[in-house]
């Protein structure tokens, strides 16, 4: 009978394939120009760009579960936290 891994094992798991993906498909997006990167392509996010955007921020989310959100806010060069109020903010 096959035993199920218990519950860090499989987070160990899944963390180390999230950035495996995440390395491979940042990877692929760094040969894209700015412009081919923000084209609107129709896809749920519009553009590539859209995209990468909403895979860091859930990227994010989950992240500040395990250590804190406090930990996982963007901050400017100065140190001050930069407020994300909307998904298409410009900074």
């Amino acid at each position: 009978m096959a035993t199920t891994p218990d519950l860090t094992t499989q987070d160990v798991a899944l963390a180390r394939y999230n950035t495996w993906m995440d390395e491979r498909l940042y990877a692929l997006a760094g040969t894209l120009s700015d412009e081919e990167r923000k084209r609107d392509v129709s896809a749920f996010f519009k553009s590539v760009h859209g995209t990468l955007n909403h895979l860091l921020l859930t990227d994010r989310v989950q992240l500040g579960r395990f250590i804190g959100a406090e930990r996982t806010r963007s901050r400017d060069e100065s140190g001050q936290v930069i407020e994300i109020r909307s998904l298409g903010q410009e900074f």
